[in-house]
C-alpha cells in the first residue's frame, strides 16, 4: 500500500539532512536534478491548475516544488563555494 504524497512531506527537512554529499559528482548534480524536478513538477502545476483550479494535488505539487528548490539552494549553498575560481580544495 502507498502512502499519499501529502504525507511524505514532513520528511523532506529530515531527508536534505541527511543527506550525504560526499561523492564531488553528486555533489555537482544534485542542483541541477532538483532544479529540474522543480521546473517539471511548475509545469506538471500550471497544467492541472488549468483543467482544475481547485484539485488538492495542486497543493502537494506546490510543496514538492518549494522542496526540490530548497535541496538545490542548500547543496549549492553548502557545497557550491568549492567550484568557485581560486578555490584550493576541501576545507579540512
Amino acid at each position: 500500500m502507498s502512502r499519499p504524497s501529502h504525507t511524505l512531506i514532513p520528511w523532506s527537512p529530515l531527508l536534505t539532512k541527511s543527506l550525504s554529499l560526499q561523492d564531488d559528482q553528486v555533489r555537482e548534480v544534485t542542483p541541477k536534478i532538483m532544479t529540474l524536478l522543480k521546473t517539471r513538477v511548475e509545469q506538471l502545476f500550471l497544467e492541472i491548475s488549468r483543467i482544475a483550479p481547485h484539485d488538492q494535488a495542486l497543493k502537494t505539487l506546490s510543496n514538492m516544488s518549494q522542496i526540490a528548490g530548497r535541496i538545490a539552494e542548500s547543496v549549492q549553498m553548502r557545497h557550491g563555494s568549492m567550484h568557485a575560481p581560486g578555490h584550493m580544495g576541501a576545507p579540512y
